[in-house]
């Protein structure tokens, strides 16, 4: 009876066979002698979280089997060079496979663009739960400016993923240009009507999007060319002095004077981009541009800080070079830019704030959860105004409905007469 043939045998050399152990044992020992000697004990950084603390043993927690999976927690969190292999794990996916580490958090798109997976999926992708919901709540927010004799503004800006949807990832794309776009598309021709509240900011970011597609508009750095960064979730500071100036004109008797605006920078500040320093960590740098106040401009401004972790910005005219100054008292509430906490985006002045204070003799800007909970400091600060505007990003669009209260009350605190200059 004929015998199968033998399957061949593959035999490493010697000293390949002693490499590939040696390197094994190298790297699995790695922790065990770093311990030894001290020279690292674990560490938690790069997943933004605290270690694990050890578990008291007690006679519960062994009996219902809780006990050792806190253990190995504690043990896996405290693993010394734990978070170095993490690094170079997150530095070999990023720049060798480019691909994300944290898919639960960041995803890669294409072309290089890098998405929060939040907002391109999920309930802070854009309006919830729709635009006519959103509408409505603005029609009555209006009107309530109205019988107080405020002018009221609403802005929903959009976010990355509406002005570059073919940059998303093939497994999102699809649901996002299909049930979170045409909501947008709703809100932008609700903008466009006679009388609206709503000003429309993403038409100009649409049309500067494509001035700088442009491969003729000169740049200072190629990674300008887009009016998101590829690695942040926020703004350029170009797209935010468009968004400003858009705000602006849609003001009654408001007027844009590019000798008040602040002046964009010729030069750019090379900082690790903010995906990076808050998900990625691998160190990844964009080019940031930078404002700088008109020499036209005086302009105090006194900030804030607020228990909830938000800052409360005032700015105050003290006179310019015979140029007229907008006398009325301007309040913003938006939902971002106004951050003093490790997560605020950078640069900080980068959301159109400075552009919208420089037109005004006082201007006032408050973050949206700070309104959503007033103090009576906030109401004071928003006391004596003429002009209302919220602000928020796409995502955040349902607030103005869960906190459609708060902001009445701050509507109606607007409407009263300010007291001496505070």
């Amino acid at each position: 009876m004929p015998q199968p043939p033998a399957t061949p045998v593959v035999r490493l050399p010697t000293w390949e066979w002693a490499l590939l152990l040696m390197g094994f044992l190298a790297w699995i020992g790695s922790p065990a002698v770093a311990g030894l000697l001290g020279l690292d004990g674990g560490g938690t950084a790069l997943q933004n979280k605290s270690p694990a603390p050890f578990p008291r043993l007690q006679r519960e927690a062994v009996a219902e089997a809780t006990w050792g999976p806190r253990f190995e927690a504690w043990l896996d969190d405290h693993l010394p060079l734990r978070d170095r292999w993490l690094r170079l794990d997150h530095h070999l996916d990023v720049y060798g496979w480019h691909d994300s580490p944290v898919p639960e958090q960041v995803v890669v798109g294409r072309d290089g663009f890098l998405w929060t997976r939040e907002r391109i999926y999920g309930p802070r992708s854009g309006p919830r739960p729709s635009a006519a919901a959103v509408l409505q709540a603005v029609d009555r927010l209006q009107a309530v400016a109205h019988a107080e004799g405020l002018e009221l503004r609403v802005v929903i800006s959009p976010n990355k993923a509406t002005l570059y949807p073919a940059k998303l990832p093939p497994g999102y794309g699809y649901d996002f240009v299909t049930t979170v776009l045409p909501e947008m598309q709703a809100l932008e021709r609700a903008a466009r009507r006679p009388g609206s509240a709503l000003v429309d900011v993403t038409t100009p970011l649409r049309a500067e999007r494509d001035r700088l597609a442009d491969p003729t508009t000169p740049v200072a750095d190629p990674r300008l060319r887009t009016v998101f960064r590829r690695s942040d979730r926020h703004w350029s500071v170009e797209a935010g002095q468009l968004q400003a100036r858009a705000i602006l004109e849609a003001l009654p008797g408001a007027t844009w004077q590019p000798a008040l605006a602040p002046v964009v920078g010729t030069t750019y500040t090379e900082l690790e981009s903010e995906l990076s320093s808050i998900y990625l960590k691998v160190g990844h740098r964009e080019p940031y541009t930078t404002l700088r106040v008109a020499e036209a401009l005086r302009l105090q401004k006194r900030m804030v800080g607020l228990d909830d972790g938000y800052q409360l910005q005032r700015y105050f005219h003290l006179g310019t070079r015979g140029l007229p100054v907008d006398p009325r008292h301007l309040v913003v509430v938006r939902d971002s830019f106004l951050n003093y906490r490790g997560d605020a985006p950078r640069p900080a002045h980068g959301g159109g704030i400075l552009a919208l204070a420089s037109h005004f003799r006082t201007s006032t800007f408050i973050h949206q959860r700070s309104v959503a909970a007033p103090t009576p400091e906030v109401l004071a600060a928003a006391r004596g105004a003429d002009l209302v505007v919220v602000q928020i990003v796409q995502g955040n669009a349902s607030q103005l409905i869960h906190d459609e209260a708060a902001l009445v009350a701050l509507l109606r605190a607007a409407g009263e007469p300010r007291g001496p200059r505070q």
